[in-house]
């Protein structure tokens, strides 16, 4: 806790008094309450099955509903839910101009980041609507979608790639939201149906190399969207006739930007080629592609290839190349 935090916690205590009930047991069994309430679309917090690397086996992902959790919020806390309503009645979602949401994911690293043994870092996903605007600058107006201990994602098939693709299925396809939408009620009373597609993903540069499973900045195509851009110690040269690869490109125009297909593509074909080539063909079949092969990428998922776009959705987490090491500097 800040110490903001706790000045909060004791003014608080010195004005209503101390709780009844204050040990963890009892602040767990509240917690419990609030995330198993019943909605219309379930409770808020459920869980979704993940295969692992161990022969198979089963775990699972426990997230907070969407849209359960959107329901609670709109139901009880009136004035987001004002907000919530008037930016709706100003840009009305439809199956023809639906809202466009937002998915961010990052490691989290609780406690003394410099541990030499740090187990308690976890992968978190939020999401958001890009129509709240300004205010997405507020850390307020991002919910947390999940949240998983990274030291269990990596024995997971795919890691991030295989929870985002259940839970863009669960958001999709099971719960229709592109294509039907939902019905939430308001605190005023009203009900919307709320529309909405997969727009964008913020990711940084690790984000994106555990959930696409491009090779990423140390890799010899260090780019998940330039087909010609590779690392000047790269073999690709040796068989490229048109000597079309380079590394010292400073001008967008000189880039070959790849499209949303022929980067679906190439994840296809390091799949397909996993169980043909020779293991040393097979790597430099990955090094030319850019990917890295997983038991599960989400570009190869054929239940949600509808709303999976990478070239299209694909956004850098700006603020590491502005802030972190970047122009700025600031840690």
């Amino acid at each position: 806790m800040s110490i903001s935090g706790l000045s909060a916690t004791l003014a608080h205590v010195k004005k209503v008094g101390l709780p009844d009930l204050n040990s963890r047991g009892d602040i767990r069994e509240a917690r419990d309450v609030v995330v198993d309430e019943e909605t219309e679309f379930g409770a808020i917090c459920q869980q979704l099955p993940l295969t692992c690397h161990n022969n198979g086996s089963m775990t699972q992902l426990t997230f907070m509903h969407p849209l359960a959790f959107l329901a609670v919020l709109l139901g009880t806390c009136v004035a987001f839910s004002a907000y919530f309503e008037n930016v709706h009645d100003a840009n009305p979602s439809s199956y023809e101009r639906p809202w466009r949401m937002a998915l961010y994911s990052d490691e989290v690293t609780p406690g003394n980041p410099l541990k030499c043994k740090n187990d308690r870092k976890v992968q978190v996903v939020y999401y958001s609507f890009m129509e709240f605007g300004e205010l997405l600058c507020d850390e307020d107006m991002w919910f947390t979608l999940t949240s998983k201990r990274s030291s269990e994602v990596v024995n997971i098939d795919g890691g991030m790639s295989q929870i985002f693709g259940r839970l863009i299925h669960l958001l999709f396809e099971t719960c229709a939201l592109t294509a039907a939408g939902a019905v939430l009620k308001l605190a005023s009373g009203r009900t919307i149906r709320l529309f909405a597609k997969l727009k964008i993903f913020i990711q940084d540069g690790g984000a994106h190399k555990i959930t696409w499973h491009c090779k990423g900045d140390s890799g010899s195509k260090s780019c998940l969207l330039c087909r010609n851009v590779f690392n000047k110690d790269h073999l690709v040269s040796e068989v490229d006739d048109d000597g079309d690869t380079t590394c010292d490109i400073c001008h967008k125009s000189g880039l070959d930007l790849a499209t949303d297909e022929e980067i679906k593509e190439a994840a296809r074909r390091v799949h397909h080629f996993k169980s043909i080539d020779d293991p040393d063909t097979f790597k430099t079949r990955q090094q030319a592609n850019g990917f890295t092969w997983m038991p599960y990428n989400i570009l190869v998922d054929p239940l949600i290839d509808d709303y999976v776009h990478p070239k299209s959705q694909f956004m850098h987490d700006w603020m590491h190349c502005i802030f972190v090491g970047g122009v700025w500097n600031i840690t």
